[in-house]
């Protein structure tokens, strides 16, 4: 039963490192593993957008309009994301708990402790930050934030500086069903593979070598917002890497 206060990991945490650096697996392995798993990712999430173009808009769709097809095919992919990124995790779940020559178990993760309150403390921290984080930004850069928000035209408009999942998501508003299903692939599987793969194996290989904690954070979170750089602006990269 959840503890509804603050649990004993959240204090821990407070007090002092909580991630338990210990693994079984080199850094080569970590990488190679980074690297394995966003292309299974990418194929995964291309064969379900692909596979679900005929069922979502059947005859619709012309080979002769290929900017639709464009937009057809962005969209089946987003909503692909949700079954994709749930093998993906798993895959990536498997593959973490690899052992060495030595019999040494792969990267110990474990469900963190911190109580009722201490999630909805991480929650609300985190709100917070980013809301912090980008009003920051915003105002230092003298960027106007409501050239970032994605319209009602989404793919279409191409004065919107919005990254392409958020126009992809404006575009699939109209689509309730659609939306359902990508809703919870772009906010909870796609984070859990993104977590699994850079929180997990890439961290703990980089903090078990001569990176060290230090190093651990800058290079994870670097590499976190520059896969991310593949669909959102640049600016929204920058914001990334200072929230890893």
């Amino acid at each position: 039963m959840m503890n509804l206060g603050f649990g004993p990991d959240f204090w821990a945490g407070i007090r002092g490192e909580l991630y338990d650096a210990r693994t079984g697996q080199p850094l080569w392995f970590a990488v190679l593993m980074v690297f394995v798993l966003f292309v299974i990712l990418s194929i995964l999430q291309l064969i379900f957008g692909a596979a679900m173009l005929p069922f979502l808009y059947g005859p619709a769709l012309s080979m002769d309009n290929p900017i639709a097809m464009q937009t057809a095919l962005a969209k089946g992919m987003i909503v692909g994301l949700l079954p994709s990124s749930l093998i993906a995790a798993f895959i990536a779940w498997k593959i973490a708990g690899v052992k060495n020559a030595t019999g040494e178990k792969g990267i110990p993760l474990h469900m963190p402790n911190i109580g009722a309150a201490g999630w909805a403390a991480v929650l609300c921290g985190l709100i917070v930050f980013l809301w912090a984080a980008f009003a920051l930004t915003f105002v230092v850069l003298g960027i106007d934030p409501a050239s970032y928000q994605p319209t009602k035209d989404g793919l279409n408009d191409l004065n919107s500086s919005a990254g392409m999942v958020e126009k992809v998501m404006a575009d699939l508003a109209d689509e309730p069903l659609l939306f359902a299903i990508a809703l919870p692939g772009v906010t909870i599987a796609v984070p859990i593979v993104e977590e699994l793969i850079f929180r997990g194996a890439l961290f703990s290989a980089l903090r078990n070598s001569w990176f060290g904690k230090t190093g651990a954070v800058i290079l994870t979170a670097a590499a976190w917002a520059l896969v991310h750089g593949m669909a959102a602006p640049w600016l929204f990269v920058f914001i990334i890497f200072i929230m890893g």
